[in-house]
Parts: C-alpha cells; sequence; structure tokens
C-alpha cells in the first residue's frame, strides 16, 4: 500500500486518453482546414454503394436506440442500477456521459460544420455536424461500462458488444446521410477522451475500492 505522501502511479488508463485527445485534435484541425474530403467521400460512397433495404432499416433502427432522449434515459437506469452496489460506479456513469455530451456541444459550435448534402438524409437531423453526438455518446457508454466491468469476468463481453454497438453505430449515421465519417471518427475519439478523463480524475479524487462505496 502506498505511503501518504507517496506519488500515485500513473493509471493504465493514462495513455489511451491522451493518445485519443492527440488523435481529435489532430482531427479537428484537419476537419477546420477543409482537408477531409480525401477520408469522407469514398468511405460514404462504400457504404451507400453497397446499401439494402436490410442495412437501411437496421441503420434506422440503431438511430433510435442513440437519440438523446434514449441515451439518457438508459444511462439513468444503468446508473441507478449501478447505484444499488457503488455509489462510485453510479458516479462515473453520469458524470461521464454527461461531460461527454457537453463537450459534443462545445466542439459542435466552435467547429460549426453543416450537415453533408453528398447524400439524402435519410431520418431528421437538425443542427451541425460535427461531431456526431451518437457515436459520441455511443462510445462514452462503451468505453465507461468496460472500465466499470474490465475487473469482472464479463469484460471481454463487454468490451466486444459496447465496440460492436458504437462502431455499427457511426456507420447508421453515415449510411443515413446525416454525418460524414470523420464527424462519427470524432465523436469516438471524444466519447473515449472524455469518459477515460473523468474515469481518470475519478480514480484521483475517489480511489477505487475492493467494497462498494
Amino acid at each position: 500500500m502506498p505511503r501518504p505522501n507517496q506519488p500515485r502511479s500513473p493509471s493504465r488508463l493514462t495513455w489511451p486518453a491522451l493518445l485519443s485527445l492527440l488523435a481529435l485534435t489532430a482531427l479537428t484541425i484537419t476537419v477546420q482546414t477543409g482537408t477531409t474530403a480525401p477520408l469522407d467521400t469514398p468511405v460514404s460512397a462504400w457504404l451507400h454503394t453497397h446499401a439494402t433495404p436490410a442495412t437501411i432499416g437496421a441503420a434506422r433502427a440503431l438511430n433510435v436506440t442513440g437519440l438523446l432522449g434514449v441515451t439518457l434515459t438508459a444511462t439513468a437506469l444503468i446508473a441507478a442500477w449501478a447505484f444499488t452496489r457503488s455509489r462510485r460506479a453510479a458516479l462515473l456513469l453520469l458524470t461521464g456521459m454527461t461531460a461527454t455530451l457537453a463537450a459534443q456541444l462545445l466542439l459542435n459550435a466552435a467547429v460549426h460544420r453543416p450537415r453533408p448534402t453528398l447524400y439524402p438524409h435519410l431520418v431528421a437531423a437538425p443542427g451541425l455536424s460535427y461531431p456526431s453526438g451518437h457515436a459520441a455518446l455511443a462510445a462514452a457508454l462503451g468505453t465507461l461500462l468496460s472500465v466499470l466491468l474490465r475487473r469482472t469476468p464479463t469484460r471481454t463481453w463487454a468490451v466486444t458488444l459496447t465496440a460492436a454497438y458504437a462502431l455499427s453505430m457511426g456507420a447508421a449515421r453515415v449510411l443515413l446521410g446525416v454525418h460524414a465519417p470523420s464527424d462519427v471518427l470524432a465523436g469516438w475519439l471524444l466519447g473515449v477522451t472524455v469518459s477515460l478523463g473523468v474515469t481518470l480524475l475519478l480514480e484521483h479524487w475517489w480511489p477505487r475500492r475492493d467494497h462498494p462505496t
């Protein structure tokens, strides 16, 4: 056990958080210079070329699960369940998701990128495009659940399922024509960056214990 005055060793989450932040910063600078067409156009074209009625229907269904009201309701229910076992886990979920939403709205306003017009919008999508809120919240929820379950036997399943959900959500938003791939990539990076950042702050101010707190 470390002595009271001994500095804590860096968390193993520090480097992933920093790398994600650096990637998000680089992508944002690239988007603001208008040089993302080599990434956005081919990926969007490939998805739309291979689209089928079934994949479009699945994309619409995924889109509903990522609506803000649905995501926040699901987060509140998961946090309420977590609270019965650990106040710390519930706080991490609520703080991480709230911080991600706030960061997404701030970056949205700062970059002020309009929705893509390369393909028709298949769902209603008011507002700005960069970064994708659906992708950001999906990535944040997946990252937070993976962090909370990383010392349990279900860790592998948690990481696999939440990563698949976030990836599918991003592809769905591009297929529906309301986001460019760079919007989605930025959303993923933002969700991971903010949720890991919140986790690191909570580890500093409220260290994990072996018993529920």
